[in-house]
């Protein structure tokens, strides 16, 4: 089914092809996916783990402060992971 516009023709949209991935696929792409961003998050925390003991961000008064905060650097790294952890963990 293709549509013609003046000389050239042009293909179908792939929802009207019936070219669709299974509804497996679909979830395991899914599921791929969600995985690949939760492994990017921590890869993302851990990179950040350093400048933030020396540059860390204030929310109570949203500013960056040069200070020495190693605490407060791991406290934000350990949530962070409990986060992925919780969230993927086995629900037993």
């Amino acid at each position: 089914m293709a549509k013609e516009s003046g000389d050239q023709a042009r293909p179908a949209p792939i929802v009207d092809q019936g070219t669709r991935p299974g509804a497996i696929v679909r979830l395991l792409i899914f599921t791929l996916v969600l995985i690949l961003s939760a492994a990017a998050f921590v890869l993302f925390r851990t990179a950040i783990l350093v400048p933030n003991m020396f540059l860390p961000y204030s929310f109570a008064a949203p500013s960056w402060r040069p200070g020495f905060k190693p605490l407060k650097a791991l406290a934000s790294y350990a949530s962070a992971l409990g986060y992925v952890w919780g969230w993927y963990a086995d629900r037993h």
